[in-house]
């Protein structure tokens, strides 16, 4: 791996899996150098870069580095490198942010997901549904932030937290809990600045979810 200026990295060696999926050889040290992971665990190394440039003549891969996130440093060499403006799961074109669609249409977005994917993945499912639908009444992206709460922007009326110890999604919406009370499915509890926080854990509270979301909408 070499790192041009500091403006732009290049990895070599590079094979294609599949559409948007690559992989190399890279070092732990090397990866670590480049940002902090999202997580560590024994095995492959998993990177995730925003609309990289890939040359195949040379089997090369470049970006800047802002465009990168580690999400798992392994202990192994073996990388594996996935560009963020393809769908994997569905292995079409990214589609670009528009409001009224159904898609998840926006790097935050992809990068949500691909969390979820990758930490809790029986909730894989159940976190593309709840952001298709935001998606399909309301523009706008999720964006990390350094504690790992994706926040959505601009109007910051829900965030989603990833939480792999007891297997679920907490959402924080905007509004106090007696708004939602008629959402038997979901504990509702109060949070800081008049925001509530209640917890996905199955399928059987989606519907329930979308609905506090639209309150929450509302609320603006």
């Amino acid at each position: 791996m070499e790192v041009i200026r500091a403006l732009s990295v290049s990895i070599n060696g590079v094979t294609k899996i599949s559409t948007g999926v690559f992989k190399s050889d890279i070092s732990p040290s090397d990866i670590n150098s480049l940002g902090n992971p999202l997580m560590k665990k024994p095995g492959k190394n998993i990177l995730l870069i925003d609309n990289f440039d890939y040359q195949s003549s040379d089997s090369t891969i470049s970006f800047e580095p802002k465009k990168l996130s580690i999400l798992s440093l392994g202990t192994s060499n073996e990388t594996i490198i996935i560009n963020n403006f393809v769908d994997i799961k569905e292995d079409r074109p990214r589609i670009e942010v528009s409001s009224g669609s159904n898609t998840i249409n926006s790097s935050g977005d992809n990068k949500l997901l691909m969390e979820i994917r990758h930490k809790l993945p029986r909730m894989a499912e159940i976190g593309e549904k709840l952001i298709k639908e935001l998606r399909r009444h309301y523009s706008g992206h999720f964006e990390r932030s350094d504690s790992g709460t994706f926040i959505h922007r601009i109007d910051n009326f829900i965030a989603i937290k990833i939480q792999p110890t007891d297997k679920s999604l907490r959402i924080f919406i905007r509004g106090n809990p007696e708004i939602f009370e008629e959402l038997s499915s979901l504990e509702i509890k109060p949070d800081r600045n008049s925001y509530s926080r209640f917890k996905i854990e199955d399928s059987s509270q989606l519907e329930d979810a979308i609905k506090a979301i639209h309150l929450a909408k509302k609320k603006e």
